[in-house]
């Protein structure tokens, strides 16, 4: 276990995103509630595709990101360090704000949610629930700990974006950035 981790790590910090996710699905594959695994592997996986360009699989990584959830749920409801349930928090908001700002992923991820969830009339264009998603969970990052001001920033841009969809702007806070 140990040695899987300290290989994803040196990877990982070495930017080596894609080559650090099979030492560390290794090391979950020994212990899948091991909370160390889990918050490196989805802090790797959300790295990885955060430097994804326009060709990107799209169903891949709304998959690597739902997986990224729920190993930063793992961690958020069985850790007992505040550091890391803050940090699990803050990157749950960075999955949903980085979907929700790129029209391909959140119509996917949105198409997912729906069919997971046996939900019916969903506009999978609609950035709205992904913002939402986002803006919740940056609120319990600063919940725990009020002063990041990381969290904090990325805060105040998803409000924004809710805000000038609620003033009738429509699906334009997504814009494709990547």
């Amino acid at each position: 276990m140990r040695q899987h981790l300290k290989e994803g790590n040196e990877l990982y910090a070495d930017s080596l995103y894609s080559q650090a996710l099979k030492p560390y699905s290794k090391a979950l594959d020994i212990d899948e509630n091991n909370l160390v695994a889990c918050y490196n592997a989805a802090a790797n996986i959300i790295s990885n595709n955060l430097n994804q360009k326009e060709d990107m699989d799209i169903d891949r990584v709304v998959s690597d990101y739902l997986y990224a959830d729920t190993l930063l749920m793992r961690v958020i409801k069985n850790d007992s360090v505040k550091k890391n349930i803050v940090n699990s928090w803050h990157n749950k908001g960075v999955i949903y704000h980085k979907v929700a700002r790129n029209d391909s992923l959140n119509y996917t991820m949105n198409k997912k949610l729906a069919s997971r969830d046996s939900l019916s009339q969903v506009n999978y264009n609609d950035s709205v629930p992904n913002l939402l998603r986002a803006r919740d969970a940056y609120r319990e990052a600063l919940r725990i700990d009020p002063g990041n001001d990381e969290t904090r920033y990325n805060l105040a841009i998803v409000q924004k974006l809710l805000e000038r969809d609620s003033n009738g702007c429509g699906g334009c806070a997504s814009n494709n950035e990547n």
